[in-house]
């Protein structure tokens, strides 16, 4: 670093007479003065100089180099008891010394179905407020469950090991969920075991969803808009592309904190053309983008750094999401598969229970009129998804093979 020093020099004017000591002392006072001014604006410059850039990380989080990126994320187990289990022995590793387990159960599941169970590996800071950063172990049996979502559960291990000796202001819960792809039931049941204190107590909420593809991603129908405006603040300074986009009629495990009034966030890195990976043989180690996934485990790093700096709380508002007593509950799940092949809504599953299921909508049928709407493409059915109010009763129109099917759905 090279400090350039800009000094304003008058003329020397030669006495007239020679100098008395008394003169010759208070120049020699005058100098000093002078030359303490230049140090202390030396100083002042040098110190602004080496000062790290807003969101940048601080002395003691030194970031993993590559080779430890990855060293998890080529092999998750398929089970998903073990994948929850082998997060705790990565968080045991990693050397965290608090870790705690949940048991969460399916609804209506038999009791000699085995125990599902969220994992809380927590890091204390300086204070017992806490930032919350999560993301689920569990996975769909199509995949290797790779991206989604082994690689936001070794992401959590790689942040846990970055800040693992430093001392944020914040404790920093991490949280791997389970049973997400089944209605985010691990998030729930975490949500809904926090005390009013607990919820206070939080900072934020930090979800990490399928990491490593494309660009990151901000999911703005679950993001708190404080929120999304620092992540877009961050990815600014370090110069990182990030895209704030919408995904209606999709759910992540953020939403259980929004229901609980927690500001929450949600990051993804998926473009619409990479949803047919999702659920399929492709979600393995060899779709992952490694300079995608290390540029988002930088980001996240300085978005964390930022979150735990900021001094005011963040506000929960999102301007993007419907209130949840005035949402509808929406059961079933378009085929990503077939929307990237042809654009078409057909569905891909309808949860047991859920008001789709007992009207009869059924995994294959294409969705054609939807609340009076015509249904040509994802978009039309997110736009009609969207408004949907508790308590509302929708006519819907199906392709069943070469037959039409009129349904009625009850919300």
């Amino acid at each position: 670093m090279k400090i350039r020093v800009f000094c304003t020099l008058k003329p020397v004017i030669p006495p007239s007479k020679p100098k008395s000591a008394i003169d010759r002392l208070q120049g020699k006072i005058e100098r000093q003065k002078t030359m303490k001014r230049i140090l202390s604006a030396l100083f002042i410059c040098s110190s602004i100089a080496f000062l790290p850039a807003a969101g940048s990380p601080q002395p003691g989080g030194k970031l993993l180099s590559e080779k430890e990126l990855f060293t998890e994320l080529s092999s998750p187990p398929q089970n998903n008891i073990e994948r929850a289990n082998k997060l705790a022995q990565l968080f045991k590793e990693a050397g965290i010394t608090s870790i705690t387990t949940q048991q969460v159960r399916l609804p209506r599941a038999p009791l000699t179905e085995p125990v599902n169970i969220n994992i809380i590996a927590t890091m204390p800071g300086q204070t017992s407020n806490t930032i919350v950063i999560s993301s689920h172990t569990d996975c769909s049996p199509e995949g290797k469950g790779v991206i989604d979502d082994w690689s936001g559960v070794c992401m959590l291990v790689n942040l846990a090991k970055t800040f693992k000796d430093t001392k944020p202001v914040h404790t920093l819960v991490f949280l791997g969920t389970t049973l997400e792809e089944k209605g985010l039931i691990g998030s729930r049941f975490y949500a809904r075991s926090m005390s009013s204190n607990d919820i206070s107590r939080t900072k934020a909420m930090i979800e990490l969803e399928c990491l490593g593809i494309s660009k990151t991603k901000v999911w703005q129908t679950g993001s708190a808009d404080e929120l999304e405006a620092l992540a877009a603040d961050i990815a600014r300074q370090n110069n990182i592309p990030i895209k704030l986009r919408q995904l209606v009629g999709v759910n992540a495990d953020s939403d259980a904190f929004s229901a609980r009034n927690i500001p929450a966030i949600t990051f993804d890195s998926l473009e619409e053309s990479d949803f047919p990976l999702i659920d399929s043989p492709r979600d393995s180690f060899e779709s992952i983008n490694k300079e995608n996934y290390a540029e988002q485990y930088k980001f996240l790093v300085s978005f964390i750094r930022a979150v735990d700096a900021h001094a005011a709380k963040f506000s929960p508002a999102n301007r993007e999401r419907i209130s949840a007593a005035a949402r509808a509950s929406v059961m079933f799940v378009p085929d990503a598969g077939e929307i990237a092949r042809s654009g078409t809504v057909v569905v891909g599953e309808v949860f047991k229970d859920g008001p789709e299921e007992k009207a009869g909508l059924a995994k294959g049928d294409k969705i054609t009129m939807f609340g009076g709407s015509k249904i040509d493409t994802i978009n039309d059915l997110a736009g009609r998804v969207r408004v949907l109010k508790a308590g509302e009763k929708v006519k819907i129109q199906v392709q069943r093979g070469k037959e039409t099917v009129d349904l009625s759905i009850q919300y």
